[in-house]
């Protein structure tokens, strides 16, 4: 049976899980309490286990379950804290990776890779609303120049554009022409 990984098991911060967002790994407290050379002194390998392991989407999110899948079994690895505690941690070896690498980076990194990601957030609302806009305006300048034409000029459109319309309404309205295999 699979078990779960990503948490510390014993020591400082017992019964946490370990999660990670862009390269930098940090607990799961009410402040996320990040693994950077700011909090750890050093960060130890002490064991490998190969076979099956669940880091699931549930404890380190999609990331963390392809990893465990991917890589298998885990690593037993000690965090030593800057206040001179240490923490027992299971970890999928992907995820080691991760922390390791994280144990070697910065706060500042931290908020910097968090401030860029609000960044590229706000750029892409940004941009869905000058798209949104740009619609609007062009729904608005079709409506205002279809206002102005009369009603004969309407009715051609129409009646030119028909064909075009049924044949779309035919094709969305179609069975669907995808068969199923069923294998006995």
């Amino acid at each position: 049976m699979a078990e779960a990984i990503n948490y510390i098991v014993s020591g400082k911060y017992q019964s946490y899980h370990v999660y990670w967002d862009s390269s930098i790994a940090y607990l799961g407290l009410d402040e996320k309490l990040t693994i950077t050379r700011e909090n750890v002194t050093s960060v130890a390998q002490l064991s490998e286990q190969n076979g099956n392991v669940l880091g699931g989407a549930l404890l380190a999110g999609v990331t963390g379950a392809m990893i465990a899948k991917d890589m298998g079994g885990y690593i037993m690895a000690e965090i030593n804290w800057k206040d001179g505690s240490k923490s027992l941690v299971k970890l999928a070896k992907g995820a080691y990776e991760i922390v390791l690498a994280s144990s070697y980076k910065s706060n500042e990194y931290f908020a910097a890779n968090l401030r860029r990601q609000a960044d590229e957030e706000r750029k892409k609302k940004e941009e869905e609303a000058k798209l949104i806009a740009q619609a609007r305006a062009d729904e608005k300048r079709h409506q205002e120049k279809w206002n102005t034409l009369t009603e004969e000029k309407k009715k051609a459109i129409i009646e030119r554009e028909r064909p075009g319309f049924e044949k779309r309404e035919r094709e969305l309205n179609a069975p669907s022409k995808l068969v199923v295999g069923v294998s006995l």
